[in-house]
């Protein structure tokens, strides 16, 4: 009773502090009145407060509201507040607020001007036009874009300033863009310095250049190399520093430092296994024998349960393309959820052949043949041996500026596989196609988007569905690695059909540093299940909020998920989308 009593007491006494402020405001222009309100946030307790508390908050308060209606283009916004009692014996203030909004001022004429009077061609397209409303934000992505498209064109260091005439007569903000452009790059020679041991051949990295002394470097010839460096395998870091040229000091001499993988190299770390719990990963890489590109690695993995190793080769088919064949075989053996024994050994062979074309800068068309022969060995006593066989033909179409960490672009992949054991009549067939999508927004902001979807064409085992298992840092987070496949009613065959979305909304961060918020959504059933995608208590949700670091060619992950699964906690070493 007491304490029912002390609410309503305090309840009382919060509406009495409230009811002592009385608001007026006689003009609210297109703010509206609840904006200015909001804006204004009147403290409950005003009338309780001493003067020059008062003063400071009426100052404050002016300025708040002048500065967001400023930045809806209204320059000539004044803002008066003034307080007075209305009721001295019992403290009642009453807060008059004198808003003048003013006129709507919008772009006037945008000129582009360099410092010593000349007019250098303006960018093609701009996100502003005059006749637009003016907004702070606006001029500075004007200056964003206009920086952007000098320093593509060749000017590296180009530089932007805006100037801003204000013309209250007819309410227009003309804009002046200052451009200095600084010295054109102009390709000289490029030179290599390598960090640490090295047995690469110089004239193949010299050879994948694609500019002759004189040309004009853009920025986008610079990221297409550094492309097709990523795409030999021969290196984890390429450093670029511009210099003067030796001969002519106005052509510019570009110097990449690298660091190379070298035979016998040895990489050790630790890695999150999701099934089997924490593990130790180790590799060892022997490759670029004097510069013949050719790779043997070999890979080991020792986790609870779980031990496996592996021996791959690979080799271009023709120097210096992207055409290539990989061979490998691996041994794991490991606990097994089987209904006679627990540990069964695994034996596989697998081929790997990719032939990839680039038609344009940005742009990647290739086609992947993979083939794996498993052969398991199960305990039970005696000793029994089932083959099996995966073969997945796939085909890409990518157009994202970056291989590892996109930030624009698009990437569309089809598949369709095969599978099953030999010598049984359980051969099954499956369709895979996925997409990625890459957006900048403003300032440190990016988008990523992420959508898939499969289907079995005929029925499948256990073992086959496992290709539709989702869950884990890569899928839906929150969800276990693979924790979620499908059901079959009873009676009903196992094949599996699924949909899967992700979003991401990611903001740079210092020092190398990316805060990202993220929500994935699946829904997996079988071949006569209705699938009901509107249905939000069938799909399988997760979302949350992750910290990135870049380090080379990895993306250190860490996410905190919320959702319906259980995982909370996921580590992973490159970027989900």
């Amino acid at each position: 009773m007491n304490r029912l009593l002390h609410i309503f007491l305090f309840a009382v006494l919060a509406q009495s502090a409230w009811s002592r402020v009385k608001l007026e405001i006689p003009d609210a222009g297109r703010m509206g009145r609840s904006l200015l309100e909001d804006i204004l946030d009147v403290p409950p307790d005003l009338a309780r407060q001493p003067r020059d508390s008062q003063e400071l908050w009426m100052e404050f308060a002016d300025s708040a509201v002048v500065l967001a209606a400023r930045a809806e283009g209204h320059l000539d916004a004044r803002c008066a507040t003034r307080i007075s009692e209305s009721d001295s014996a019992n403290r009642r203030i009453t807060v008059r607020v004198d808003y003048r909004e003013g006129p709507e001022y919008r772009f006037g004429a945008i000129e582009f001007v360099s410092p010593d009077g000349s007019r250098p061609k303006p960018p093609p397209r701009l996100s502003v036009s005059p006749g637009d409303g003016y907004r702070p934000a606006r001029t500075s992505q004007l200056l964003q874009e206009a920086q952007r498209h000098y320093r593509q064109g060749g000017w590296l260091d180009a530089s932007v300033e805006p100037e801003l005439r204000i013309v209250p007569e007819s309410s227009l903000v003309a804009t002046r863009m200052v451009v200095t452009l600084g010295r054109m790059a102009v390709f000289e020679r490029i030179e290599f310095k390598f960090k640490g041991k090295h047995v690469t051949d110089t004239g193949i990295l010299a050879d994948l250049w694609h500019l002759e002394p004189g040309d004009t470097i853009r920025n986008e010839d610079i990221a297409k190399y550094n492309r097709k460096i990523g795409q030999t395998r021969l290196y984890n870091m390429a450093k670029l520093t511009k210099s003067p040229g030796s001969r002519d000091s106005s052509r510019t001499t570009l110097s990449f430092e690298l660091a190379e993988r070298v035979p016998g190299s040895f990489d050790i770390g630790l890695s999150w296994e999701p099934v089997f719990g924490w593990g130790v990963d180790g590799v060892v890489r022997h490759k670029n024998v004097r510069g013949s590109m050719n790779e043997l690695s070999f890979e080991g993995a020792m986790a609870q349960h779980r031990q496996r190793a592996r021996v791959g080769v690979g080799n271009p088919l023709f120097l210096g393309t992207p055409v290539s064949l990989d061979y490998g075989v691996a041994v794991q053996q490991q606990d097994a959820d089987l209904a006679d024994t627990t540990l069964y050994r695994e034996f596989s062979i697998s081929q790997t052949g990719t032939f990839s074309f680039l038609p344009t800068d940005w742009s990647n068309l290739s086609l992947s043949l993979s083939t794996d022969r498993v052969t398991k060995y199960m305990l039970t006593g005696g000793s029994k041996v089932a083959y099996q066989f995966l073969t997945d033909l796939g085909s890409t179409l990518d157009f994202r500026n970056d291989p590892f960490d996109p930030t624009r672009g698009w990437m569309l992949r089809g598949d369709i596989g095969w599978g099953g054991q030999f010598l049984n009549d359980t051969s099954y067939v499956w369709v895979l196609s996925q997409a990625r999508f890459y957006q900048p927004l403003f300032w440190r902001f990016y988008s990523a988007f992420a959508a898939e979807g499969g289907q079995f064409l005929n029925n499948t085992t256990a073992d086959g569905a496992q290709i539709f298992y989702l869950g884990g840092a890569r899928t839906v987070r929150s969800y276990s690695y693979r924790g979620l496949m499908v059901v079959p009613d009873p009676g009903q065959g196992l094949r599996p059909r699924y949909l899967r979305g992700s979003a991401e909304l990611r903001m740079n961060l210092p020092f190398g540093f990316q805060a990202v918020g993220f929500t994935d959504w699946a829904r997996l059933w079988n071949k006569g299940q209705e699938p009901d995608l509107g249905n939000l208590d069938l799909a399988k949700i997760g979302y949350g909020a992750g910290l990135r670091y870049r380090l080379s060619l990895l993306s250190f992950r860490l996410d905190y998920a919320f959702g319906r699964g259980g995982e909370r906690i996921i580590f992973d070493l490159a970027q989900a989308i």
